[in-house]
């Protein structure tokens, strides 16, 4: 009978021995056979990193767009704060006056597109041209700030001088270029009938004008002139009767 970890001549053998020696034996075939029944995958191939190559023209050009782009926008800064002499008004000037070197000053402004102003160097033709609206003093002048210089009364208009008093003229001070309608008002010393008949032909009575100028107060008294363009002669006599009679009351109109 043996006995475990006994030789046949009764030798103790060492079973860790036994076991070492067995188990590397063991894994040795097992790597062989492995080994012989596959082969492991090829290595992939190591290729060359690819050169970049140099595009010079493509370069040279973004240089050329830089260079470009910062003349454009030093040029842009340059203009902005350009400033450029144009044209200002010395003082206020009343429309339709008559414009003169006096009323002019050289203002200097940057140069802007939004502003039509009108330079300097034509300052000579604007002398002698008439204020299209009014002008105050320190304001910039432009192309619609004056119209040709033709004679009062223009073609076609009668100029007349409406005199009137306290109560037959709005209190709000009237400017040449107002908007206004002119009615006929019985005096006080009227009749009734006189009165029925003018509030009946109130409408046929009313004359469209436009103010030109208005005169101060007569003095010792509250009564003024003011003078209007009517385009009609025969409406300008039919005015300058009422103005005569004391019977003319101013209405001011919204400005055009």
């Amino acid at each position: 009978m043996k006995l475990p970890g006994f030789s046949k001549n009764g030798a103790v053998l060492d079973r860790d021995d036994d076991a070492a020696g067995s188990v590397p034996a063991a894994a040795a075939a097992g790597v062989q056979a492995t080994a012989a029944g596959r082969r492991p995958p090829p290595a992939p191939p190591v290729l060359p990193a690819p050169r970049r190559r140099a595009r010079r023209g493509l370069l040279a050009a973004g240089i050329v767009l830089s260079i470009l782009f910062a003349l454009g926008a030093y040029a842009l800064v340059e203009r902005s704060g350009e400033r450029v002499a144009v044209i200002g008004t010395a003082k206020d000037i009343s429309w339709g006056e008559v414009i003169t070197q006096a009323d002019l000053v050289q203002v200097q402004v940057a140069q802007d597109p939004a502003l039509r102003t009108v330079p300097w160097s034509s300052a000579g033709s604007i002398v002698g041209q008439r204020a299209a609206l009014d002008l105050p003093a320190g304001a910039l002048l432009t192309g619609s700030s004056v119209r040709a210089s033709t004679s009062i009364p223009p073609a076609g208009q009668a100029l007349v001088g409406v005199r009137v008093s306290a109560g037959h003229v709005p209190s709000t001070a009237l400017s040449p270029g107002d908007q206004v309608v002119i009615v006929r008002t019985s005096g006080a010393t009227a009749s009734a009938t006189d009165r029925s008949a003018q509030a009946t032909d109130l409408a046929v009575s009313a004359i469209p004008a436009e103010v030109f100028s208005v005169s101060a107060p007569v003095a010792g008294s509250t009564d003024r002139t003011v003078d209007v363009l009517v385009d009609d002669d025969a409406v300008a006599l039919r005015l300058a009767a009422m103005s005569a009679a004391g019977e003319a009351s101013i209405v001011l109109l919204p400005r055009q």
